[in-house]
């Protein structure tokens, strides 16, 4: 019969393990739901791309032997270009400047009433010009990132960084394969048919494999995240379950069996997505860098996966110690001595429980023991 002691000690430790369970199913729900729409847990992204320091023009240029990119050399020959032209210039307009000095002395009063009117034009062009070059920038999004089932773009709402606070301004369809590299930021491409069209197969090509493998490593994904989820919450009700019958085998081998499943799907799909991204991160740093692009594993989810993965890693050890104890008497009967040492223990408590058999014997008759071997060592073989 088992004391109320031991009974407190699995109930208790039944409960600590459900809790554990608990925290591991919701932290992997959250995760796969996180990015389905704008503003829903957007911190909680698998990888993080900041463009908000994008430049086209400087990675654009060729590289160099004097720097990362061919900037020295592009400036002076642009440079140079510039002073020909404006020689150029200066040698023809040289001759018309008696001229144009007798022309500014002509002029009327009607032209500096004009002046007022053509000097507000110009304001106003160069703000609309202002207007419409702000607009254009804020088209393209500050950053872009990754979730299981989607992709977002959208701005920084504090400082800018990769781990600053972010506002997402549009999520990609949970399920829906992209068909263009324009959609991963978010910018509707009116005329696809023509750009493909114009491009080079090369790159037309390289983007569209771009696009393949953001659509399969996302459906990988969630198919993971999923079973982990489901695996999870299966778990947490069966040890629920066995809360109430903590000592029914097949409840135990029923939830080592969840719990080893659970584990694997869990631990694996939360590190393998963190590998995966740590090395994708790593590339697009690598191949980007002249365009100021910088790529990050997102801190959060790498929170999240520590997390996630020791709570179900330790549900399962918890149901591999359980079956562990159910089978010791058959693990303890295959190893050498165990059986002659729980025989002894045995005979102890037998020993124990009949008081006044150890130590009183007939007078004139040797303990047992003593006949057989010297020293009274006769009763331990």
């Amino acid at each position: 019969m088992w004391s109320k002691f031991s009974k407190l000690i699995l109930s208790v430790s039944v409960i600590a393990i459900a809790v554990f369970a608990f925290i591991s199913s919701v932290l992997t729900a959250v995760t796969l739901a996180a990015g389905a729409k704008p503003n829903s847990i957007e911190e909680l992204a698998i990888l993080k791309v900041d463009l908000s320091r994008f430049d086209a023009a400087r990675g654009l240029l060729p590289a160099s032997d004097s720097g990362a990119n061919g900037g020295d050399l592009v400036d002076s020959i642009i440079k140079g270009g510039a002073k020909g032209i404006e020689g150029i210039l200066g040698s023809l307009t040289g001759s018309s400047t008696k001229a144009s000095s007798r022309l500014k002395r002509r002029a009327t009063k009607s032209r500096s009433s004009k002046s007022g009117n053509t000097e507000s034009r110009r304001d106003n062009s160069r703000d609309s010009s202002r207007n419409k070059l702000s607009a254009s920038k804020s088209v393209v999004p500050q950053y872009i990132s990754l979730h299981v089932q989607t992709l977002c773009n959208g701005d920084f709402g504090g400082n800018i960084g990769a781990s600053s606070q972010v506002r997402i301004k549009s999520c990609t369809t949970p399920g829906r394969r992209l068909k263009d590299v324009s959609e991963v930021i978010g910018i509707s491409n009116p005329l696809q048919g023509l750009t493909s069209r114009l491009l080079p197969t090369v790159v037309k090509e390289s983007m569209q494999l771009s696009v393949d493998m953001i659509n399969y490593s996302q459906l990988l994904l969630t198919v993971v995240f999923a079973i982990a989820t489901v695996f999870s919450f299966l778990s947490l009700l069966f040890i629920a379950i066995s809360f109430f019958f903590p000592r029914m085998k097949i409840l135990i081998y029923t939830n080592f069996i969840l719990a080893a499943l659970a584990a694997g799907f869990v631990s694996g799909s939360f590190i393998g997505a963190d590998i995966m991204v740590a090395y994708v991160a790593k590339s697009l740093n690598r191949v980007f860098k002249d365009f100021n692009i910088h790529a990050e594993l997102g801190s959060t989810f790498l929170g999240v996966s520590i997390a996630a993965s020791f709570f179900s890693i330790a549900v399962f050890i918890y149901w591999f110690v359980r079956v562990v104890l159910l089978f010791r008497k058959r693990i303890l009967g295959k190893i050498p001595g165990a059986s002659k040492m729980r025989g002894l223990i045995k005979k102890k408590k037998v020993t124990d429980a009949e008081p006044g058999t150890t130590n009183v014997h007939v007078e004139g008759e040797k303990p047992a023991g003593e006949a057989s071997a010297p020293g009274g060592l006769g009763g331990f073989f």
